[in-house]
């Protein structure tokens, strides 16, 4: 210990002396990519700096509020929830690697008093679900703010936060591609004007901090008023371009014409907008294969590319479809070939050796062939919709033993939309998510009045597990009672009444 303390006395004991400009790169976050190779996105330091000292005033923050890191540190959304919460001087609420369900996320906000929480737009609307049910309506409450975004928000969700006590509190919808450093666009919405907004989706407003925007057609001219197009954004906040990505950042960041910067530069988002009447810009959807699940950005063809390599495979595709609640999900079609039949699991395995969960698909189809259109090309609106049956897995189909497995079984498959449920399949496996994950978590509490968090789930991703979970807590519950009531038995008991019935006993 002696010598590790002498080498440690060695060290330079003052802050080395780093030379940095604005434009050196401050991070790389990395978005999908087509070629089946992840994009590096460079942000320069002068970006992020000053987007983050921006938003604080944007957001009001003071040292007297308590921030909300919710988004995942590989997310560039947590990093606005970090640096305007410290520059600001207030104070930071992390939340680690749990991930909590809406009646979890609600005791976070009152156990943290915390003022300012900005959400995934597919969480926010099942936590309002779960506010409005559980919160009174003219309840106190700390949140002063709320942020949404990474997906559209339409009108339909935003009911029940117009009719809860969050109904009182600024919300805004954000908007933003990582190239562009986090939020490029804001839209506020109040429970008073809410029901003036066109029925759909909810603008994403116009920008913020000095970007500038623009909706261009094919040929890179601006469109009218009303006429969809393609948004780009340029000004401050520009990304450096894709790391070691020369072709694609030329393609993607191009020379500004509408700047008088010498050197300015656009980005061209793929996002397909269009400007309302109030000069605010309405999301339209995407202009290539480019998709946001949960608020990720996935390219399709980085999946395609990843599934083609398991071998036995002669031809793949990957497409979104809406379930019955209207929520994306990834589905995977493929063509088999020399008779292989290879199984969900052994498909799922392979593509997490390289892909990141959110980006491994819902279902996986077999097909004999591709429909094709007159082209020559896979005919994606032709393939069929998944079956609603219980996916091929290795572990072997097991009906339900109990009345608890059976309730559970049934909650299980309505989540997922499939219509038989094992009671030793994973949950995971079946094409359940985090997200998804959060709905069971609030059925079991409805159906069985137990508390148990998202990390059971987690840990145990079974029927017959989860049952388990279930019926130790509802005979702790039980023992509980007894106790209260053998207390309340004895309450009002003199001494003597007491050990008399110690001796009986």
């Amino acid at each position: 210990l002696d010598s590790e303390w002498e080498k440690i006395q060695e060290f330079n004991k003052t802050a080395p002396i780093v030379t940095l400009h604005a434009q050196n790169s401050a991070y790389i976050i990395y978005t999908s990519g087509s070629t089946g190779k992840p994009k590096g996105v460079l942000i320069p330091h002068g970006a992020i700096a000053k987007h983050s000292l921006g938003m604080k005033d944007f957001y009001e923050l003071t040292e007297r509020d308590r921030v909300l890191q919710f988004a995942s540190t590989n997310f560039d959304a947590s990093l606005e929830q970090i640096f305007p919460t410290l520059s600001a001087g207030a104070q930071l609420v992390l939340r680690g690697k749990q991930v909590w369900s809406p009646e979890e996320l609600i005791d976070v906000i009152n156990q943290h008093q915390l003022t300012v929480v900005n959400l995934p737009t597919a969480y926010w609307t099942q936590f309002m679900q779960t506010w409005a049910k559980t919160m009174d309506a003219q309840a106190e409450q700390p949140v002063r703010l709320l942020i949404v975004g990474g997906d559209l928000l339409t009108t339909d969700s935003i009911g029940p936060w117009c009719d809860s006590s969050l109904g009182k509190v600024r919300l805004l919808n954000a908007y933003g591609p990582t190239e562009a450093t986090i939020t490029s666009t804001l839209f506020s919405i109040s429970a008073s004007d809410h029901v003036h907004l066109q029925r759909g989706a909810i603008p994403i407003g116009r920008g913020v901090l000095e970007r500038s925007l623009h909706i261009l057609d094919q040929k890179g001219n601006p469109v009218p008023v009303g006429i969809p197009g393609e948004l780009v954004i340029g000004g401050f906040a520009l990304a450096r371009g894709y790391l070691n990505r020369a072709d694609i950042t030329a393609e993607k960041f191009v020379p500004d014409p509408f700047s008088k910067e010498p050197g300015a530069r656009f980005y061209r988002t793929g996002d397909l907008v269009r400007y309302l009447p109030d000069g605010n810009i309405q999301f339209l959807g995407r202009i290539d294969d480019q998709v946001k699940i949960r608020g990720y950005r996935i390219e399709l063809g980085e999946i395609e590319s990843n599934l083609i390599r398991f071998k036995g495979l002669s031809d793949v595709a990957v497409v979104t479809k809406s379930d019955s609640q209207n929520n994306k999900q990834l589905v995977a079609y493929y063509v088999p070939e020399n008779g292989l039949h290879p199984t969900i699991n052994e498909l799922r395995d392979f593509l997490m050796n390289d892909l990141p969960d959110y980006m491994i698909p819902t279902a996986f189809v077999e097909l004999d062939s591709f429909p094709m259109t007159q082209t020559g090309k896979i005919d994606r609106r032709a393939l069929p919709a998944p079956e609603q049956f219980r996916p091929l897995l290795v572990t072997k189909y097991v009906a339900p033993r109990t009345e608890t497995e059976r309730k559970l079984a049934e909650i299980v498959a309505g989540i997922l939309n499939i219509k038989q449920v094992g009671v030793f399949d994973n949950f995971f496996e079946l094409g359940g998510h985090s997200m998804l994950g959060t709905q069971v978590i609030s059925r079991l509490r409805e159906e069985f009045q137990v508390d148990l968090p998202l990390r059971a789930l987690v840990e145990k991703p079974t029927v017959e597990g989860i049952a388990r979970e279930i019926n130790e807590e509802l005979a702790a519950g039980k023992n509980e009672s007894e106790l209260e009531a053998m207390l309340d038995e004895l309450d009002g008991l003199s001494d003597e009444e007491i050990q008399r019935l110690l001796d009986d006993e």
